[in-house]
């Protein structure tokens, strides 16, 4: 929970007495992300937090381009998370140290939807869908883009990628503003 947008931190459920509050990083702008023990918590100022969720002692602070845009996804040992300037990163829990960056450059419009799909990761791939439209896969380990593609229909207004992507049966599914795929 939240003070204000400035402060975020845990609150005893039968008292609802701060357990711990840490301050001054602008804001939350994804859910937090429990791991273990651990709860990793994006903040406005382009800042990604790993705390102790019972005491809220800070184990490392890693700075992005941005704040994060969507959710923060766990892999393994690793963290994804995708800022509002398109970028991916993917950061190792342990350390909090940035394993690679993918910088997905905003459409020339800059317009972009605040609420996007959180990228996927099925096979040691993350499929990314872009504010322009394109739908990435990008190799988890080396951070190489696989390919980028897009249906190249433009009539929609937003072909943004909404709700959630999601695969089976060597086969990936994400929803567009513009309603394809």
């Amino acid at each position: 929970g939240a003070f204000d947008d400035n402060w975020v931190g845990a609150f005893h459920v039968s008292t609802l007495q701060p357990k711990w509050m840490i301050g001054g990083k602008g804001g939350l702008t994804v859910p937090p992300l429990v791991v273990g023990a651990s709860v990793l918590l994006g903040f406005r100022e382009g800042t990604l937090i790993k705390a102790d969720i019972q005491s809220g002692a800070v184990a490392w602070t890693a700075r992005l381009d941005s704040f994060t845009a969507r959710p923060l996804i766990r892999v393994g040992e690793q963290v994804v998370a995708a800022t509002s300037k398109s970028t991916l990163y993917t950061l190792d829990l342990a350390s909090g140290g940035i394993a690679w960056v993918l910088d997905f450059a905003l459409p020339p419009d800059g317009v972009q939807l605040r609420e996007q799909a959180s990228p996927a990761v099925f096979n040691g791939v993350i499929y990314h869908g872009l504010s322009d439209g394109d739908l990435a896969a990008v190799n988890l380990k080396a951070g190489q883009l696989l390919w980028r593609r897009n249906p190249h229909y433009r009539d929609g207004r937003f072909p943004n990628f909404v709700g959630s992507v999601t695969g089976a049966n060597k086969t990936v599914y994400a929803a567009r503003h513009d309603g394809l795929f």
